[in-house]
C-alpha cells in the first residue's frame, strides 16, 4: 500500500512538472492568437456613427439611475453644464441625489429619443427625448413625473458630453 501510494505522489508531481509549462505556453499562445485577431477586426471595422454613441451614453444613464448609482449618472454631464434656471452640474448632482434618497426604487422610461447631429467638424448634436421619472417605496410608485427634455451634446475628446439642457412637464407646463 506504502508503494502505491508512494509511486501515485512520484507521478502527481513529475506530471505536474513535466506538463505545467508546456501548458503555459500554450496557454500565452492562445490568449495572443486571440488578442491578435480581436484587435485586428477593431481595427477593420467601421466607426461606430456618433448618434449612436450618443444613444448609448443616453442609455448608460438611464440604467445608471435605475441602479442608483450617482457617479454613472453624472459621467456624461460636462463640467461646464448648464440647465434650467441656471442650474449647474453640482445643482443638477444634488437633485438626482435627493431623488434617490426619496425613492427605495427608481424607475425611468425614455422614449422618442431623437439624436439630430448639427456640424461634424465641431462634434455637436441636439438631442430631444420624453423622460417618465417613477419613485418609489412600497409597491406602488409614490413619485412620478414627465418632462420633455432637449439638450445640447459635444464631442469632446472622442467622447460625447451634454453641455447644456432644458426641460419642462408638458401636463403642468413647468419647467
Amino acid at each position: 500500500m506504502f508503494t502505491f501510494r508512494q509511486n501515485l505522489h512520484n507521478f502527481a508531481n513529475s506530471g505536474v512538472r513535466g506538463t505545467a509549462p508546456k501548458t503555459m505556453n500554450l496557454v500565452c499562445c492562445w490568449l495572443g492568437l486571440l488578442l491578435s485577431a480581436g484587435l485586428l477586426l477593431i481595427g477593420c471595422s467601421e466607426p461606430v456613427d456618433d448618434a449612436v454613441l450618443i444613444r448609448q451614453r443616453v442609455a448608460e444613464m438611464e440604467t445608471a439611475t435605475e441602479a442608483k448609482q450617482l457617479g454613472d449618472v453624472m459621467q456624461p454631464v460636462h463640467k461646464d453644464f448648464l440647465g434650467n434656471k441656471r442650474i449647474r452640474k453640482a445643482n443638477l448632482k444634488a437633485l438626482v441625489l435627493l431623488h434617490f434618497r426619496r425613492n427605495k426604487n427608481v424607475h425611468v422610461y425614455i422614449n422618442d429619443l431623437e439624436v439630430i447631429l448639427q456640424d461634424a467638424e465641431v462634434g455637436e448634436a441636439i438631442v430631444t427625448c420624453n423622460v417618465v421619472m417613477a419613485g418609489r417605496n412600497q409597491t406602488l410608485p409614490e413619485h412620478a413625473r414627465v418632462l420633455q427634455v432637449s439638450s445640447i451634446w459635444k464631442k469632446i475628446e472622442g467622447d460625447w458630453f451634454v453641455v447644456s439642457a432644458s426641460w419642462k412637464d408638458p401636463l403642468l407646463g413647468l419647467r
